[in-house]
């Protein structure tokens, strides 16, 4: 004799289904029980700062199919983010960014007595080539399009001076050496004294 067919109401969505009488499914499906499960998660995030974060979440922000929840954080620095659960959990995502901002700021601010001396870049104005958005291939020499002619320049101490416009784009590829060896030239010979000075 077979067993009498039962049924049960979906704790998710509320429709009825079969079970055996020793079933103790609550869902109707796959997908219903991980509604539930996402759902039940989704509460238990809220109001969580996980250790060592600088996040707090608020609340529920959105759930992507096959991704998990993603929730709207609150940082320590007043800005508001959203963040997936796995990286919450994880600890991958701890702040905003600004723990991020603050490592580069500090090494920033360590590097810098090397590579600048009186607001100038050692190493850049030791480099000949130009920088990769110059269109003449001569550093500090470039298409002036209002003039119509080449106009040199070259930045030293912070300060940026304009070497004249030229027709010619080797009249300005002179101006440009020669400012070059006037600025540049003393001044590196000055730091490389230096140096040898604090080496002996």
């Amino acid at each position: 004799m077979g067993w009498k067919q039962n049924y049960k109401q979906c704790v998710t969505c509320g429709v009825s289904f079969p079970v055996s009488p020793s079933s103790g499914k609550t869902t109707c499906s796959k997908e219903c029980s991980s509604i539930r499960k996402s759902k039940a998660q989704s509460k238990d995030m809220v109001g969580v700062r996980p250790e060592g974060s600088r996040l707090t979440v608020l609340e529920l922000y959105d759930t992507i199919k096959g991704h998990g929840n993603r929730y709207l954080c609150q940082c320590d620095c007043g800005k508001r983010v959203v963040v997936r659960s796995s990286s919450l959990r994880s600890g991958n995502t701890r702040s905003c960014g600004c723990i991020h901002d603050e490592a580069l700021s500090k090494n920033v601010q360590k590097a810098y007595p090397i590579m600048f001396v009186e607001g100038t870049h050692i190493q850049r104005i030791k480099v000949k080539q130009p920088q990769e958005n110059n269109t003449s291939g001569i550093r500090g020499v470039g298409w002036h399009r209002r003039l119509g002619k080449w106009q040199a320049r070259i930045t030293f101490k912070r300060k940026q001076y304009c070497l004249g416009t030229y027709s010619d784009i080797n009249k300005a590829a002179e101006a440009r050496r020669e400012a070059e060896e006037r600025l540049f030239g003393e001044f590196l010979e000055w730091y490389n004294s230096r140096g040898r000075g604090a080496n002996n």
